[in-house]
C-alpha cells in the first residue's frame, strides 16, 4: 500500500546561508523541518489518477516507497544520498501489473501461478514460482526455469500479453525492470535482453536490446527500442534470453517492477494499483505552488532575484520543442521557461508584455535578476551578456515568477531555490552560482 512518509509535510523554505542581499532557501524534507523566519511555504500537488498515484521515490534508507496523492516527491539517491524534489511530468506505465499480483508459489501448471497478464514462451522448459515478496521496496517474483530445452530460440516473458499497446513505425519505447540471479544449480550466463514485439498485417517481428548481465545484486536495467516494422500497429514488452535445443537448464532469477513506457529513455518507477484493475498506470504531473512571496518579503515585483539549482542537467536528452521547467503563473500566460530546441537550451519569457527567446548554455545553476525592465541571466559559464533588456517587459508583474514551479515533459531534480526581493549585483550573482554548485 502507498505510505505517507511525512503525514504533516509542508515545504519550508528556510534560509541556510546568505550572500550579500541574497537569503538562500532550501527545500527541507520532514515535517519537523525548522521554519526559521517564515519566508514562505509551498504546497505540492500531484493527484491520483485512477486507483493509484503511481509515484515512487527513494527514502533515506535507499528503499523504494510509493506515495499517496499530493505527497511531495522528495527523494534521495538509491544509496541514501543527495535529497531533492523530483519535478516530474505525467507518465504512463503500459504494464498494468508490476506488483506481480496473481502470482502464487509452486510449479506453474500444478498450483503455481505466474503474475496476472504474463504470457510465456517456454521452449519446452518448466517454470516454478519460488517466492513472491519485496526487496528494498521493490515488488518481485523469484522465477525458476528448469528442464531440457526442445527448441533453439528465445525464452520469452511478455508481462502484458500479446500486442497490448498501439504503436506506429519509428516509435520509441523503453523496457525496464529490477533483476538479479537468485540461484543457478546449472550454469547460467546471466545474460538477458529486454525487447519489444511488433504485430500487424505485416506479421510479427521482434526488436531486442543489448545484452544485460545479471549478478546476485538487485539492479534496475533498461533498454530503449524503436519499432521497425511497417505497419507496427501493436507492440508488447518482452523479457527474454536465448536457449539451445537439447541443453539442460536450472536457474532462478528475481524479476521486479517491470515497466514499459513511451519514449527512448528510462522513467522513474511508476507503481501499479494494489488491486491490479487499472487499465493503465499513470503518474500525474506535479506542481510546487508557493504562497504570496511578495507579501512575505521574499520577493519583489519591482526588482528581485531567483536562484535555481538542479541536480542534473535540465535537458539530459534535448529534443525539439521539449519544455522542461516553468516558473510563473502559467494560467495567466506569464512565465519563464526552459526549452530544448535542436540540441540547444532556450531561455524564454512568455507574457509580461513580451515574448522573448534565446539559446543559453546547458547548466545546473541559474540566477535570474530583474529591475527597471532590466533582466539578467547568469548560469554556470557566468553572466549572459546579451540578456540585458527585454523589449516592453512588464516588470511590475514579474514577481509572479515564483508563484508556481512545474515540470512539463522532462524530469527535473530540483535541489535548491533562492529568492531575494533585491536585484543581485553581478558579483553577488556569480558568488551565488558558486555557492549553489558547492551544494551539489
Amino acid at each position: 500500500m502507498p505510505v505517507n512518509l511525512y503525514p504533516d509535510f509542508k515545504f519550508f523554505l528556510a534560509p541556510v546561508k546568505k550572500i550579500g542581499k541574497l537569503a538562500f532557501v532550501e527545500v527541507e524534507g520532514p515535517a519537523n523541518a525548522p521554519d526559521v523566519g517564515g519566508i514562505s511555504e509551498g504546497d505540492f500537488s500531484r493527484p491520483d489518477i485512477g486507483a493509484t498515484s503511481g509515484a515512487t521515490v527513494f527514502n533515506a534508507s535507499g528503499d523504494l516507497v510509493e506515495l499517496v496523492e499530493d505527497m511531495p516527491d522528495f527523494s534521495y539517491g538509491a544509496d541514501g544520498s543527495c535529497p531533492k524534489i523530483l519535478m516530474r511530468p505525467q507518465e504512463e506505465n503500459l504494464i498494468t501489473n508490476n506488483k506481480n499480483l496473481g502470482a502464487a508459489v509452486g510449479v506453474v501448471g500444478s498450483g503455481g501461478l505466474t503474475p496476472r497478464n504474463w504470457v510465456v514462451t517456454p521452449r519446452g522448459l518448466d517454470a516454478e514460482i519460488m517466492a513472491v515478496g519485496q526487496e528494498k521496496g521493490v515488488y518481485y517474483v523469484d522465477y525458476r526455469i528448469y528442464g531440457t530445452c526442445n527448441q533453439s530460440a528465445r525464452y520469452e516473458i511478455r508481462p502484458e500479453g500479446l500486442g497490448a499497446n498501439d504503436a506506429n513505425l519509428g516509435d520509441y519505447f523503453n523496457v525496464s525492470g529490477y533483476l538479479k540471479i537468485v540461484a543457478q544449480p546449472t550454469a547460467f550466463s546471466g545474460v538477458v535482453n529486454f525487447g519489444i514485439g511488433q504485430r500487424s498485417t505485416a506479421g510479427y517481428s521482434g526488436v531486442y536490446g543489448s545484452n544485460l548481465t545479471l549478478t546476485s545484486e538487485l539492479q534496475r536495467f533498461n533498454s530503449g527500442l524503436q519499432t521497425i516494422q511497417n505497419p507496427a500497429d501493436k507492440v508488447e514488452s518482452i523479457l527474454g534470453f536465448g536457449v539451445t535445443n537439447g541443453d539442460t537448464y536450472d536457474f532462478t532469477i528475481r524479476i521486479g517492477m517491470l515497466q514499459f513506457t513511451e519514449g527512448e529513455y528510462i522513467k522513474d518507477v511508476i507503481a501499479s494499483s494494489d488491486d491490479g484493475t487499472a487499465i493503465s498506470n499513470t503518474r500525474a504531473a506535479n506542481t510546487l505552488v508557493f504562497e504570496d512571496l511578495i507579501t512575505k518579503g521574499a520577493l519583489s515585483d519591482s526588482e528581485g532575484s531567483v536562484c535555481i539549482l538542479v541536480n542534473n542537467e535540465l535537458f539530459k536528452n534535448l529534443s525539439s520543442n521539449t519544455d522542461t521547467l516553468y516558473f510563473g503563473r502559467i494560467e495567466d500566460n506569464d512565465y519563464v521557461r526552459f526549452r530544448g530546441s535542436d540540441n540547444n537550451l532556450l531561455f524564454q519569457i512568455i507574457g509580461f508584455g513580451s515574448v522573448y527567446s534565446r539559446p543559453i548554455p546547458q547548466s545546473k545553476a541559474f540566477v535570474i535578476t530583474w529591475k527597471n525592465k532590466n533582466l539578467k541571466l547568469y548560469c554556470d559559464s557566468g553572466k549572459e551578456e546579451d540578456l540585458t533588456t527585454v523589449e516592453n517587459l512588464n516588470i511590475s508583474q514579474f514577481g509572479k515568477l515564483a508563484t508556481n514551479v512545474r515540470p512539463t515533459t522532462t524530469l527535473v531534480e530540483l535541489k535548491q531555490l533562492g529568492f531575494s526581493p533585491f536585484e543581485l549585483t553581478e558579483s553577488e550573482a556569480l558568488a551565488a552560482l558558486i555557492k549553489l554548485e558547492e551544494t551539489v
